[in-house]
């Protein structure tokens, strides 16, 4: 229903903002790949160029504005440009992980993953990095319990891009 409305309104403002600017109000870009909503007052937006919350409040009579968290707080010493989010995942009021993609030549490539425990805090929320998951080139295959499914390895960054995320209650399940 919300994705209804709000594909009906048209914009009121467009604006341009300069390559790497830091925290900011509004979207980084028109571009939004994922949205997702966390406890009851917190909606991620994964855009083309990085991470956006908005944080709704009820009662409150002006519409709630987007805040865009800078990527050099996701993602540190990393050297992938153009940073855009491709997946998310919540579990609760307070933990997030979020997937990276980025332009690496004529390709995609998987930009690795941020992962906050301590989400509730919004702008001041603590991220760890891990760097995009590689296969081996001999996993070739996956045991789950009684079955063994065929696997073809990724073993490069290139087109390893992780499009969905799941958090259970021990496992972060990535695809």
């Amino acid at each position: 229903m919300i994705g209804s409305i709000w594909a009906q309104v048209v914009p009121r403002t467009f604006f341009v903002r300069e390559e790497g600017e830091e925290d900011t109000e509004g979207l980084q870009s028109n571009v939004v790949v994922e949205i997702i909503a966390q406890g009851e007052k917190t909606i991620w937006l994964g855009t083309g160029d990085g991470l956006s919350f908005i944080e709704v409040s009820s009662g409150e009579e002006e519409e709630p504005e987007p805040y865009t968290i800078a990527n050099e707080k996701l993602f540190v010493n990393d050297p992938l440009p153009d940073n855009g989010i491709s997946a998310i995942g919540v579990i609760g009021d307070k933990t997030i992980l979020v997937a990276r993609a980025a332009k690496k030549g004529k390709e995609t490539a998987g930009g690795g993953l941020a992962l906050s425990i301590d989400s509730d805090e919004l702008s001041n929320a603590t991220w760890k990095y891990f760097k995009q998951p590689i296969d081996g080139a001999d996993e070739n295959s996956v045991d789950w319990g009684d079955v063994t499914l065929k696997a073809l390895p990724v073993t490069v960054k290139q087109n390893n891009v992780t499009y969905d995320i799941s958090i259970g209650k021990d496992y972060y399940w990535i695809a």
